[in-house]
Parts: C-alpha cells; structure tokens; sequence
C-alpha cells in the first residue's frame, strides 16, 4: 500500500508541475552521461540548463528543482574532471551543497545526490562523511517508498554503505550486511548481483584476517562473468562489450592486489580480462562475439603452458592501477610447473630513475635511458631474472609504464629472443604467416592540403575533429617518405600505391581491408587526457581516448581548418575508433611509419589508441613508434626490414635483423641516395657517407607486437 501510494503522489505531482520537455531532457541526459563519465556531454547539459531555466521554468518550485538539478550536473563534472585538475574535487563539493541546499531535489531522484557526494567522499578517501551521505540516501528513499528492501536500486546502496563500513574498520558490521544484501537479489544472472559479489569480495580483503574468505569470493565472481560473458556476448555489440569490460576494472585492479596468494588464478583472470576487448572485436568486428571468439575465454594457464616449447617463458606483467597501490608484478609461466608472482618496482620508482626521459616523445632523451645500468636494474629485478634462468624465448605482455618502454632492448635481456604480445592468450591463436609475394597497400607521399572529398557521413568520427580541429599536418619530406622507396624495392606490380591526393581517407578505407601486408607513411599523433579513475562506489563506463589517437591522409587541412565539422566530407583523419571500426582480418601486418604510433591512454588491458583500433579491426603483426622518429633511420630500417620479408625470413625474423642492421652500424660507410637537384630540376642518384644510427634513439624507436 505504501507503494501505490508513493506511485500516486509521483504522478500527481508530475501532472500538477509545469516541467518543460527541454529542461527535463538536460537532467536525464545529463544524469546518465555521469554514469558513463562522459565530463564533456554533463558540462553541455549543466549550460544548458543554466541557460533554459530563466526561459522556461514557469514556477518558483520549477526553477528550484532544475536548479538544483543543474548545481549537481556541475559538481558531477567537476568531479570527473578532477582526474586533469585535483583543484576540481572542491568544486565538485560545493556544488553538491549548493544543490543540497536548495532543499528542491526531484522526489524519484533525490537520493542521486547524496550518493554522489559520498561518490566524491569516498574518492577523496574521507569515509566517514561518505558513510553519512550513503546513510542520508538511504533515508531519503525510505522515507519517499520509492524503493523498498530487495530493490536493485537499494541493494546497490547498501552494498555501497557496507563497503564505506569496510573502510572505516568496521569489519564485522560491513560482512554482515554484505552477506544478507547478496541474499536478497532475485536474479543472481544480472550484473548487479555479480557487482555485489565483487563489492562482498573486496570487504573480505579489507578484513586482513580473512585473505582466503576474500580470495573464494573473487573466484565466485569470476565464475559468474565468465558464465555471463559466454551467455550474452553473443546478442552484444563492441560498444557494449567495452561498456562491460569496463565494470570489470575495479575486480581487476582488486586481483592483483592478491598477489601471490593464487597466481594461477591471477593468470587465468587476466587471461580473460586483459584481452577480452582486443582479441572478441578482432576475431568478431564490432558486432555479437562469434562462437569462435566465446571459445576462447575458457582459456587458461594450461593452455598458454601447452604451447610452450623447452626455453620458453610466458609473462604477463600486472599492474594494479590503484592510486593507493601502484605497485607492479609479473605472472611467470615455463613450460613446465604452476605459474609464478614476482613483485617488480613500482611506477614511481622507476620513473625516479628514468626522470622525464620516460613520458618524453623526444628521440634525444632517450640515449642515456636505454643505457642506464640503474634502469635496466629497476625493471628487470634480479628475482626476474631468476625466473629467466635457462630461458631462450620470452613471450611477454606488457603494463603499464612497460607499454611505453621497449624493455626488450635493455642490456640484462638483449640476448635473449623477446616477443612483445597483446596478451600471452595470442600463443594460442593460429600462425598469421605473411607471403613475400603476396601484395601490399603502400600510402606515402600524402598532400595534406589538396581538397576535401565526399565521404558516408557515418564514417567520420565528430569527436576526433574537435580534438584536432585548428591542427595543420605539414608535407612530408621524400626522404621520410617509405612508402615510395619499399614499393622500389619490391618490385611488385600487384602492390597498390597511394600517394599524394589520391592517399585520401576514403581511398585508403576501401582497400585496406584486401591486402595482407599495409605500410602507411605519414603524421600520427596522440592527443593524452587523463581518464576518469574508477572506484568501488563508481565504476568508469566510458571514455574518448579511441578519439585522441589518429593518422592523417590526404585532404585533412582544409577539413581542420573549418570551424565546423562537415560530415559529409572525409576530413582526413583516420582516429583508432574508426579503425576499429575496418576490417583488418586480413591483414598479418600493419606498418604504421609515423611519430608516437604506439602511444595512447594506458589502461588495464594496454593502450587504448591506434594500437588497440588495429586489433579491434583484425590486424595480425603492428609495427610502431614510441617517440618522433628520425626520418633518414626510420627509412633504413624500413628498407632493411622489408628486404627481409621479400627474403623469407618472417616478420619477427626480418625485423630482428633490420634493428641489428643500425645497432652493428659504423662510420665511414657510404650509401647510394636519390636528392633533387635544383639545377637540373631532376632526382639524381648520389653517393654519400652515411650517417650512424646504432644509438638507442634511431635502434630502439619502434616495437614490433604480436609478430608471432
């Protein structure tokens, strides 16, 4: 009866109140792009609202409500903001009390607000005050009947009050009410019973006394995702997957918090996790998972350890991607034997040894990093190392810092055959091999400013041209051009050339997808953001980072330089999003001969750039930068490397002895090149001394992934 009657009094006064569609359209959106983290679509709603309510709120309870309204969107985007700027986190607060103060919160979303003040409360690890404003929630919906006992929306608020109890060290209080919320949901299937499972899960872990209670619980929760991965991966898309995978971040983070109390269960979730975006998407596309992708989520250890040989060594380093726990690990599989945890430097600590050489894009900074006895010392610790005795061939999947560090190229490993993988699971995935014959897709030569042409408006990415929107690309010098030079080389009149006005976007988008071997010689750029940073009250369900990362074609100046987005047009960007969207599935190797390709927003399952849209879209073999590359070593080694493709000796193989090639580099010897000559108006062939490129700037800018 208390129900009905909450339900009576909602509709009364949704019929008596004169809300306009408009403002009401702001608050929703607004309220769900908080969910989604989206700080750019919650500021829109929050101006727009402040904007509307003098036109359009007709009564004074109207313009308190939306006001109320919009003072919480505002601190919502502070909120999410604060990951770029900590001073955001006070304004988010005083938002929240000037919206609380207005005492005018809408009756069916009241309790939104005091459950995102103890959101920012509990970010800012003042858990007390967060338990309070849980509880000030709780007693909103009590007293409204808008939710009762056994709800979801109140299941969820209760296992937010037991994990503040949690962490306010009252262990005993926090179980018990983590134990009988759990009991009360209906359908243990839908994600919210399986969110609680992890939320009871990560309480057990805050109570020290209880690591194996904590460590069962997880591996409840698991078996739950994976059941439910299996069973609705079939009916979602790719944004859906990456929505869920994203709810999975906290349990991630929470695993390898375990550290060595179960590896072979921290291998076999990250296995599963690590992985799940890159390898569902690549093998599926950007529609439902493919029964052929869902096999592979039962992968486990064993199965990584059955396809290794004697000498091999599988790793997987971790990262817990915790603020208050930014240590490292590595999960390390032999071919015989059960998986091992060894504890690495942290971050912080490696980045004191690297100093601003690490996150710098300049080749120049990078000579005395890749010599630093005392780095190479940091990264490969000598309990690694133990674990390396004997090992001939390291398979390894990088994190964090190491995603943009060629660890492969330090002294303590240099001797060994390193192969850098999106994920160790890769070991299982059928050979790509790449035919010298077979032809290639080379785009070089791109004339950045010829005229815009017609694209399908779908095709275009909106939010990637904000990003870059003023930006103009300067020509390429033919000496940096590889494309011109390779296409020589091979000699295969199969090859498809585009150069310059014709390396237009559309053109390169409507023949990627037939060729086996694509080298693109152009800009590539990354523009970094920090990422909104989840926590168990909120996950983080989304981002714009596959719009940050791009490579340019032909026409892409004139696009940028309008103030408004045409969409009818191709603006000459290709961002990693839209690349995802290719299919790449036929393509053993992607050449990407530009600056920083390899870069991107570092997440728990790699970067999120043009390196993860390549693998979303099928792409076998990547090779790419790490930092601005030299023009005339990026064209020697390129030169080198396909040379040895054209010989037979694999990808792995010939890029090996391409980065051999400028290592074992001395003075004095000399070269044949072709340079214009102003006098003749002609290229002529010229003998000249060589430059050196055997220092680590030239040697080690470029990492070859998932060449297997």
């Amino acid at each position: 009866m208390n129900r009905l009657l909450t339900l009576l009094v909602l509709v009364l006064c949704t019929l008596g109140a004169a809300a306009h569609p408009l403002l009401d359209s702001l608050v929703t959106q607004g309220n769900r792009a908080y969910l989604y983290s989206r700080r750019d679509i919650i500021l829109d709603c929050a101006r727009g609202l402040q904007e509307a309510i003098p036109v359009y709120a007709s009564s004074t309870r109207d313009s308190l409500e939306y006001t109320s309204a919009m003072f919480k969107l505002f601190g919502n985007y502070h909120y999410e903001n604060a990951s770029l700027d900590p001073a955001s986190f006070a304004k988010a607060a005083c938002y929240y009390d000037s919206a609380a103060s207005l005492n005018a919160q809408r009756l069916s979303t009241g309790h939104l607000l005091f459950q995102e003040k103890a959101q920012l409360n509990y970010r800012l690890e003042n858990y007390s005050q967060a338990l309070a404003d849980i509880d000030k929630a709780i007693d909103y919906i009590d007293q409204s009947g808008i939710y009762e006992p056994g709800d979801t929306e109140w299941n969820n608020l209760a296992m937010q009050r037991a994990m503040c109890l949690a962490r306010t060290s009252r262990f005993d209080e926090a179980i018990a009410l983590a134990d009988a919320t759990v009991a009360e949901y209906i359908d243990s299937s839908s994600l919210d019973y399986a969110r609680a499972l992890r939320m009871k899960a990560k309480i057990l872990a805050l109570a020290t006394q209880r690591p194996a209670d904590a460590l069962e619980a997880y591996k409840k929760y698991f078996s739950t995702q994976r059941a439910f991965a299996n069973e609705c991966f079939l009916n979602m898309d790719s944004r859906a997957r990456e929505q869920y995978w994203l709810t999975l971040r906290p349990f991630l983070a929470d695993c390898y918090m375990l550290g060595d109390t179960d590896p072979a269960f921290l291998y076999d979730v990250t296995l599963f996790i690590k992985g799940l975006l890159l390898h569902l998407t690549s093998v599926s596309g950007s529609g439902p998972a493919s029964a052929n992708a869902l096999r592979a989520l039962s992968y486990t250890w064993r199965d990584i350890q059955s396809k290794l040989k004697p000498g091999d060594v599988a790793i997987e380093f971790i990262s817990p991607g915790d603020p208050t726990d930014p240590g490292m690990g590595a999960l390390v599989l032999k071919d015989k034997g059960t998986p091992a945890y060894v504890p690495l430097s942290s971050p912080a600590e490696v980045a004191e040894v690297a100093g601003k050489a690490l996150e710098s894009t300049s080749r120049r900074d990078k000579d005395a990093l890749y010599t630093s006895a005392a780095l190479d010392t940091a990264v490969w610790r000598p309990a690694l190392l133990g674990q390396l005795a004997g090992a001939k061939r390291i398979y390894f999947a990088p994190e964090g810092y190491i995603h943009r560090l060629a660890i492969e190229y330090l002294p303590s490993v240099s001797h060994l055959d390193m192969y850098r993988l999106s994920s160790t699971r890769r070991l299982m995935e059928p050979p790509r091999e790449l035919s010298a014959a077979a032809p290639a897709l080379l785009c070089g030569g791109i004339d950045y400013s010829s005229p815009k042409v017609g694209a399908d408006p779908a095709a275009n990415d909106p939010e990637a041209f904000a990003n870059y929107r003023g930006t103009r690309f300067a020509r390429l010098s033919q000496e940096s051009d590889e494309s011109r030079k390779i296409h020589n080389l091979r000699g295969n009149n199969a090859d498809s050339v585009l150069r310059g006005a014709a390396a237009s976007e559309s053109a390169f988008r409507a023949l990627a997808p037939r060729f086996g071997n694509i080298l693109v010689s152009t800009h590539g750029d990354f523009k970094a953001r920090a990422a909104a940073v989840p926590n168990d009250l909120k996950p983080t369900l989304d981002d714009d980072a596959m719009s940050r990362g791009i490579i340019a074609f032909a026409g892409v100046n004139p696009h940028l330089a309008d103030p408004k987005f045409d969409a009818t047009h191709c603006d000459g960007l290709l961002s990693a999003r839209e690349v995802a969207e290719l299919d790449l599935s036929q393509c053993n190797l992607f050449t990407l001969s530009a600056c920083q390709t390899a870069l991107g927003q570092i997440g728990p399952d790699g970067v999120v750039g043009l390196r993860r849209g390549l693998k979303n879209a099928g792409a076998g073999a990547l090779l790419l930068s790490l930092w601005n590359v030299n023009s005339d070593a990026t064209a020697l080694l390129m030169e080198r490397f396909y040379a040895g493709l054209a010989e037979g000796l694999g990808i792995h193989r010939a890029f090996v002895a391409a980065r051999r090639h400028l290592l074992d580099m001395t003075a004095g010897e000399t070269r044949s090149v072709q340079r214009f000559n102003p006098a003749t108006m002609a290229e002529e062939t010229v003998t000249e001394t060589a430059p050196v490129f055997s220092a680590p700037q030239f040697a080690n800018a470029f990492i070859l992934i998932d060449a297997i």
